[in-house]
């Protein structure tokens, strides 16, 4: 069994190359069931967020899994997809879910990401026991850091990143489109800069669309009117197509920024060849904020959760041992006494409750017994004890 991580991030791709490999809810779903099948996969969760996407199995056979993955991409992922395994893979997994590996350092939207991967991987029955606790632990390890450790811009996200480049920007009108998180975050920032802050939604009769106080909602349909008025238009949503096209500004006259939240973009990079129009997208805010002393209290939290992980695991494969072993001397047991049974004057049904007593008496003497050593060994002595009783019944 191993625990395999392939995936890219903002730090070794392009936005258009991160854009080709992300999933949307939809398409994670469609490739487990499509993983499912592949008896040497055990486990996988994805992770897709608008800077990374990975994909975490765990593996029981000998399979190439960068190979298979490039079979499934329909394309050669070797050059650009990050390749991580076991203990290299686990460090990597508690530093991301921390924020450390993010684009802006320290951020803590991460934890949610990576808790809705592990939701979505356990709702569709394909998750292994050892994926389980490791993404469990790993998300257990972020919280303890988030609420002792505070990085000097911990809690900073793109869209807060977007809000400080325009700080300093005269803006009269602008317009926020998406309703989501993002779009909400930024539009709050704006209005309260007494900005006149537009925010697309989409109608939906069977419940009510609200918008930050103190915005104006607009229907997304209807956004294009609103265009010439805005100093500043900022686009988060998960739409697969443009929402701001290059025809849809190819007249403008005056200043206009443009910000792309969004992965797949959601702004037409074509814009940047009209003048008067600045546009941002999410690889321009990269600023980090070490704060070396944050970061040491940081590690140091990972390294003792990332021992309590290898401690599970360690049992697991104790446990998995001692079970191999109640079963070898179990069934030793009832080989000696089989005969023993033959010549007691015993119905069928008596020999059978007596053989099950000797089992459960037997079962409970070797647990008594290795429990007791596990508690008392350290671990080289207890796995030597284990693989010496091993190689008894190999012999």
């Amino acid at each position: 069994m191993s625990i395999q991580m392939v995936g890219i991030d903002y730090s070794t791709a392009t936005i258009d190359e991160r854009s080709i490999f992300s999933f949307t809810k939809k398409k994670i779903i469609e490739s487990m069931a499509i993983f499912k099948k592949n008896t040497m996969l055990s486990g996988c969760i994805i992770i897709s967020t608008c800077n990374r996407t990975e994909l975490w199995f765990d593996i029981e056979g000998d399979i190439d899994i960068l190979e298979y993955l490039t079979k499934y991409f329909g394309q050669d992922i070797k050059n650009i997809f990050a390749y991580r395994i076991n203990e290299e893979a686990y460090k990597h997994l508690f530093q991301l879910t921390a924020g450390l590996k993010s684009q802006i350092f320290g951020e803590d939207q991460i934890i949610s990401q990576v808790k809705d991967a592990l939701l979505l991987a356990r709702e569709n029955k394909f998750l292994s026991n050892t994926l389980e606790v490791l993404f469990r632990m790993a998300i257990t390890s972020a919280k303890k850091i988030k609420t002792s450790v505070t990085f000097v811009r911990g809690n900073l996200g793109a869209a807060q990143q977007a809000i400080e480049v325009l700080e300093n920007k005269p803006i009269s009108y602008c317009m926020v489109i998406g309703n989501g998180q993002i779009g909400k975050l930024v539009a709050t920032k704006l209005a309260n800069k007494n900005s006149k802050v537009y925010v697309t939604v989409r109608s939906d009769r069977h419940k009510t669309v609200e918008v930050p106080e103190g915005c104006m909602p607009i229907e997304y349909e209807e956004r294009k009117r609103y265009i010439d008025k805005c100093d500043v238009i900022v686009s988060a949503t998960s739409s697969p197509h443009f929402t701001i096209s290059y025809d849809m500004v190819k007249d403008r006259r005056t200043p206009l920024i443009l910000i792309d939240l969004a992965v797949p973009r959601d702004i037409d990079t074509q814009v940047c060849d009209i003048a008067n129009i600045m546009l941002y997208d999410i690889d321009d805010f990269t600023l980090s904020a070490e704060d070396d002393e944050a970061l040491t209290k940081a590690k140091i939290i990972i390294d003792e959760e990332l021992d309590n992980f290898y401690t599970w695991l360690k049992h697991t494969d104790h446990i998995s041992q001692i079970q191999a072993i109640k079963y070898h001397i179990s069934k030793d047991i009832h080989s000696r006494l089989k005969k023993k049974y033959a010549k007691l004057p015993l119905t069928h049904d008596e020999i059978v409750v007596l053989s099950n007593a000797v089992n459960a008496s037997t079962t409970n003497v070797i647990n008594k017994l290795l429990f007791h050593l596990r508690d008392n060994l350290d671990d080289d002595d207890f796995e030597q004890y284990l693989e010496t009783i091993e190689r008894l019944y190999d012999e």
